[in-house]
């Protein structure tokens, strides 16, 4: 009986990177409002992950871990010892009022130091919403060229919970040669 030997240099892909541990964590506040609920100001040692699919590259990767990593890192590090706050919520309102923000929430009101305040556009500081903003900034930060036909980006709040954003950029895709 013959067996057929599959070769490592078919494209059978797509591919897919994953980069997390080192670097992609960020210890942040926040905390979450709904029409039910204004959760109590809390804090998270946030863990981050990210992957991106293509085709191989003629090295024989989808994109450098290194190159991924360095990008990825540098998006975490705003985050890094900040209150995360939601720009665009419909259940709490952010003005600035000097050297502060004020926050109304839940019939409470905050005022937090802008230098320790990071005002994301999003509607809530889910892990989630976290996960879908950093995709974007990685998105706007690749590399050209690398023809990634799908990312996603997970956020562990904690160990065991982590919430996840994955989109689909193109079919086909590959590197540009």
């Amino acid at each position: 009986m013959e067996h057929k030997v599959h070769s490592a240099n078919q494209d059978c892909g797509p591919f897919y990177v994953e980069v997390a541990g080192e670097g992609l964590g960020f210890a942040a506040a926040h905390f979450t409002a709904t029409a039910e609920e204004v959760e109590p100001l809390h804090g998270h040692n946030y863990r981050a992950k990210v992957r991106l699919w293509s085709s191989l590259a003629p090295e024989g990767w989808v994109m450098d871990f290194r190159q991924l990593r360095k990008v990825a890192t540098s998006l975490c590090r705003p985050l890094d010892h900040r209150l995360l706050l939601p720009g665009e919520s419909p259940f709490l309102l952010v003005c600035e009022e000097g050297k502060n923000y004020r926050v109304e929430a839940g019939g409470k009101t905050y005022l937090f130091p802008k230098e320790d305040c990071l005002v994301l556009p999003l509607p809530n500081t889910t892990a989630e919403l976290l996960a879908q903003w950093l995709g974007g900034q990685l998105l706007l930060n690749l590399p050209q060229g690398l023809g990634i036909t799908r990312v996603a980006v997970g956020v562990e709040e904690a160990p065991g919970q982590e919430g996840w954003w994955s989109c689909n950029l193109c079919q086909g895709g590959g590197h540009e040669g």
